[in-house]
């Protein structure tokens, strides 16, 4: 619970429903939101900041950067590799950034905190079942772009972007 007294669902589902309104109204293709329409709708509907949902929207953001920098100059890993792969991950991003090699004390680090930091206490099935609800109508986009910029079978495996869209759920 949040000190106004809501939960975590009732925020995803303010948020959600404000988002896909905004998004709707400046004509925006659900597959295809571009980076000012994700900025002006996020930064309005739940002040970009606090907006629980406007981080998880990878492919508006992803395609302000690439306005700024190459395809090239990015490394996209999907986050479950870190803890399955996290040896092979770090020889690609060693590799990427041309480094030396990451000592094995550095990876296992980064691969147990990320552990850590993917498994939060005390989520809502609810506030899940939301998460992935939204996420869905902007999944298939997500997976094109990352597709198209990351090393070949990269983003197979991320079932958290699957284009299959979950039943929507209403209730708080």
């Amino acid at each position: 619970r949040y000190i106004n007294g809501s939960t975590l669902a009732r925020k995803v589902r303010d948020e959600a429903t404000a988002i896909r309104g905004c998004l709707r109204g400046r004509g925006a293709a659900v597959g295809g939101v571009s980076f000012d329409d994700w900025k002006a709708c996020t930064t309005l509907q739940c002040n970009w900041m606090e907006c629980l949902l406007a981080w998880g929207m990878y492919a508006p953001q992803l395609r302000g950067w690439l306005g700024l920098f190459s395809p090239r100059q990015f490394l996209l890993l999907e986050a479950t590799q870190l803890t399955a792969e996290p040896r092979a991950v770090a020889a690609q991003l060693a590799d990427f950034m041309q480094l030396p090699p990451l000592t094995d004390t550095l990876v296992e680090g980064i691969a147990a905190r990320e552990a850590a930091a993917r498994a939060p206490p005390g989520q809502s099935k609810q506030a899940v079942a939301l998460l992935r609800s939204f996420y869905a109508d902007h999944n298939p986009s997500v997976r094109a772009l990352f597709e198209a910029m990351a090393r070949p079978g990269a983003w197979r495996s991320a079932g958290w972007l699957s284009t299959a869209a979950p039943a929507r759920t209403t209730k708080a």
